[in-house]
């Protein structure tokens, strides 16, 4: 995701982008901080108060307020339901989260504090910065879930990444929440899996330096899974060079240059460096430790049939 800041001023106002998708985007945010003194706020709260700005929040049809908290010593942003908030404010206005769902941001991408006010129920949604657009585009859906005990509880569950029976989610739009929630959980874990097998490093060329990313051999869009053994750690440069089949790894896990695609290059002269980037490469990818997470063969030998290698 990208993001260009049109103001510096609060809210601010942003244009999201991931991929094909881009938002316009109103910006309230404030520090999370401790709810207050032991004994008069529940232990583990925290809270935004919401100062320096008068009511009500602006909303309209051009773009999405949001009503965000973020927690400075983790990097989690806390969603706060912008159609709850009044047209007055009180003495002291704030919304709280409690740091639980923060750490379950931190483990897995999202948590989530349901807390009862006035009879009713409102949800604050914690996520990862790698999950902002996931929580922007299921905003309202994420925030209905306040309504139901029993609904809220399963999206608990899913944010967990264990397994939800959807019978029991009766929205459609909820439903969706849930779908995208566990799609990002478990990306979110595989990338963790993957990089811990690798011990953070490079499977072509070894380097760690925090440069590595989960790189999956069979995309998520062509049927793939997020499981360890459909995964490769591989630094951005070659991360991006496996995806456009410059390399390609072979089901006895030897590190391949596609010559199809240096003939392409060469015709772009475009093969400035080629002999550096291919000294720079392994004969053979470093594997994980633990056998059992080593690639799968079969699932290399799909993965080079996807990105066109004969």
């Amino acid at each position: 995701m990208n993001v260009v800041f049109a103001n510096h001023d609060h809210p601010v106002r942003l244009r999201a982008f991931k991929g094909d998708q881009v938002l316009e985007l109103l910006v309230y945010i404030w520090r999370l901080t401790p709810g207050g003194p032991a004994g008069v706020r529940p232990a583990g709260e925290l809270r935004i108060q919401l100062t320096g700005v008068p009511p009500p929040l602006l909303r309209g049809p051009d773009f999405k307020t949001l009503l965000l908290g973020w927690h400075q010593p983790t990097g989690i942003f806390a969603g706060f339901d912008v159609a709850r908030r009044p047209q007055v404010w009180g003495a002291s206005p704030s919304v709280q989260i409690r740091f639980s769902a923060i750490s379950d941001a931190q483990a897995s991408g999202f948590g989530s504090y349901r807390r009862a006010t006035a009879g009713e129920g409102e949800i604050a949604i914690a996520f990862a910065p790698d999950s902002f657009m996931e929580y922007v585009l299921q905003q309202s859906n994420l925030h209905e879930f306040a309504e139901n005990v029993r609904e809220a509880e399963a999206l608990e569950t899913a944010m967990r990444g264990q397994p939800v029976d959807l019978d029991r989610v009766l929205g459609e739009g909820r439903r969706e929440a849930i779908r995208k929630v566990l799609e990002r959980v478990g990306q979110g874990n595989f990338r963790l899996r993957v990089l811990t097998a690798y011990e953070y490093h490079c499977a072509m060329c070894e380097i760690q330096l925090d440069l590595v990313q989960a790189a999956h051999i069979v995309p998520v869009a062509a049927d793939g899974d997020n499981q360890t053994r459909n995964g490769l750690a591989l630094c951005y440069l070659h991360h991006e060079a496996y995806d456009r089949a410059l390399i390609g790894v072979t089901p006895d896990y030897r590190i391949s240059i596609s010559p199809t695609a240096v003939q392409r290059l060469e015709r772009l002269r475009r093969t400035s460096k080629l002999r550096g980037f291919r000294e720079n490469l392994r004969d053979r990818i470093f594997l994980p430790v633990r056998e059992r997470d080593y690639p799968d063969e079969d699932r290399l030998r799909r993965g080079l049939q996807l990105r066109g290698w004969n």
